[in-house]
């Protein structure tokens, strides 16, 4: 709880919030031993007991930093989760849309069929997304304020974080400005001229921000059964 509470506030508020997840995933099962309890071999074991890789590593990352914070204070002589096993995890592959699978992506999200809950935003918000280069949450984040159809820019200023709405930064912490492509440009047109009176985003369900799974899912609803099964909206 010391180590959450002095972490830097110009960390990513999505960094912030997972750092916390994996803490509190570590203090339910470690939260009860002393400090003279936590060995490098009771670590070692707890660790190898956590099947995902990528949760062993962030586990292990956090606690590492929050011991290292023990060792500061003088509570502990060394920190023991250096004398653990690291964690190996395998390289990520790097996977890019080439120009006839863009055109088959917004051809699959354009025949996505409308349900009472979905708006009809996908294709669209891919459109955006794919001539800008943003994040899922810069782009689903843009607001009408941040739009200049005459000058054709869009104003990158902040972001939306997973159940936390809405937070002025981005994860490089830097305003930029865009340019527009012509086909972004039509797109943020056609929006503003069917927008409901009083719309603060480009992109809106039912009068809120769009939600991150609620897109998710509609995504891979669209793709569904097709060759770019593999798409997420970070590729």
């Amino acid at each position: 709880e010391r180590w959450v509470s002095g972490l830097d506030d110009g960390l990513a508020l999505n960094t912030l919030r997972n750092y916390k997840l994996w803490v509190g995933q570590v203090a339910g099962a470690l939260g009860s031993l002393r400090l003279k309890e936590v060995t490098a071999g009771r670590l070692d074991s707890y660790l190898d007991s956590v099947q995902a890789p990528t949760s062993r590593y962030n586990q292990r990352l956090v606690l590492k930093m929050s011991l290292d914070e023990a060792v500061r204070l003088g509570a502990l002589p060394h920190n023991p989760v250096l004398a653990t096993r690291t964690v190996k995890g395998k390289k990520k592959q790097v996977r890019a849309l080439d120009l006839e699978q863009v055109q088959e992506l917004r051809r699959l999200v354009s025949g996505l069929q409308a349900t009472p809950t979905y708006s009809g935003y996908l294709p669209d918000l891919v459109d955006v997304l794919l001539g800008t280069g943003c994040r899922w949450g810069e782009g689903a984040g843009i607001r009408w304020q941040d739009v200049d159809l005459e000058a054709g820019t869009v104003t990158i200023c902040g972001t939306l974080v997973q159940k936390a709405g809405w937070q002025a930064d981005t994860k490089t912490h830097e305003v930029r400005t865009l340019q527009v492509p012509p086909f972004v440009l039509e797109v943020l047109r056609r929006r503003r001229s069917e927008a409901r009176e009083g719309a603060v985003f480009v992109f809106e369900q039912g009068g809120a921000p769009l939600a991150y799974n609620s897109a998710r899912n509609y995504l891979q609803r669209a793709l569904a059964g097709s060759e770019l099964e593999w798409v997420t909206w970070h590729v």
